[in-house]
């Protein structure tokens, strides 16, 4: 599990997660077994098996009332961030809530690869959408986005950056101005 996936993983497990989820965008399901008994999936790649085959580019098709509503490394993959926030909204119960995990400093992945979102950026589409309560929290540090960097082009470092390892054994102090990405929690 990558660094950037162990964060998500210690975050959703922080949750406590009940009643009817709704995982949109649920890939290999990975982090499933954190919400509860009552999910419905949606990926648009059958071979997931997701209970929904779903395009989230497109507007959705189906419906439901949801207690919460998952958004897992997804919403940089949709081009209309702002349709799917509403859409999802719409699909949740009175005081259910919305989870946005969101990378920001990773590199471009997969073929469709629209964003990246600041704090101020996110917090406005939520509560564009219609939700009361935001909560938007910046994770990562300087040392893991080095880290993440260093692995993608190990071996090209030049010699003289080498030195900068030391910043991957910081301590884990997040700072706002650099995040790996935001976990956002908001109710309806």
């Amino acid at each position: 599990m990558t660094g950037w996936r162990k964060i998500n993983y210690d975050f959703l497990k922080s949750l406590t997660i009940s009643g009817k989820v709704l995982d949109l965008g649920c890939g290999r399901k990975e982090f499933m077994h954190l919400y509860g008994d009552t999910v419905t999936t949606v990926d648009i790649d059958p071979a997931y098996e997701p209970d929904i085959v779903a395009d989230l580019n497109e507007p959705l098709t189906f419906s439901g009332q949801y207690d919460w509503v998952i958004l897992n490394n997804v919403l940089e993959h949709i081009y209309d961030a702002r349709r799917l926030i509403k859409e999802s909204h719409g699909l949740l119960t009175a005081g259910g809530k919305l989870v946005i995990l969101v990378p920001f400093m990773i590199k471009i992945h997969q073929d469709i690869d629209h964003h990246r979102y600041t704090n101020q950026s996110l917090e406005r589409m939520l509560r564009e959408a219609g939700f009361s309560e935001v909560s938007i929290s910046p994770e990562g540090t300087l040392g893991d986005i080095y880290k993440t960097i260093r692995n993608d082009i190990f071996g090209l470092v030049p010699r003289y950056l080498r030195p900068l390892k030391w910043i991957s054994y910081a301590p884990r102090v997040s700072h706002p101005a650099y995040p790996w990405g935001y976990h956002v929690v908001a109710i309806k």
